[in-house]
């Protein structure tokens, strides 16, 4: 039974430290934003890093990553536009392509009280979103899909793809 003790011993992650990103589409370049809400307003997050994945086949691969070392804060009104010249990444630059899909991780953290010696204690918020990119039959100006689960809980990609073409809608 001693093989259940580090179950048993509350290895959760404490409650709000996995919130909604939210994708937005700032003049035609995707922009990547924390949760809007109370928690946000109030403290806004302290930024550490940005991550942006591509799923291919159930695996993902990194396309582009972001440091903060100057840890600014990233209020809900704030997006991080991906952009090629902040990439920590050493790899090419490759543009988000419609009905590719992605997922995108913003670590950071917030302020949780006051700590023993008079500091202040963190706790972790991680923001995280799943989606692509659509555009109409014409190919016209791309919109961002945020991507829900289905009923099993895995993603649902199918809104990603209509009428049998890669990232456009009908």
């Amino acid at each position: 039974m001693l093989v259940g003790l580090p179950f048993a011993a509350g290895c959760t992650q404490p409650r709000g430290t996995y919130q909604e990103a939210r994708v937005l589409l700032v003049d035609g370049v995707p922009c990547f934003a924390a949760a809007d809400n109370d928690e946000a307003r109030k403290s806004p997050p302290i930024l550490a890093g940005l991550a942006v994945y591509e799923w291919e086949a159930d695996k993902a691969r990194i396309l582009w990553n972001r440091s903060f070392p100057d840890s600014p804060p990233l209020s809900p009104d704030d997006c991080i536009t991906y952009d090629p010249d902040s990439s920590d990444a050493a790899e090419d630059f490759s543009p988000l392509q419609p009905g590719n899909h992605y997922s995108v991780e913003i670590n950071s953290h917030v302020p949780d009280g006051k700590s023993k010696d008079g500091g202040v204690d963190w706790k972790n918020r991680v923001y995280s979103a799943d989606f692509c990119l659509i555009t109409d039959q014409e190919g016209g100006t791309p919109r961002v899909y945020q991507v829900g689960k289905d009923e099993s809980g895995r993603r649902d990609w199918s809104s990603c793809f209509a009428a049998g073409e890669r990232g456009t809608t009908p």
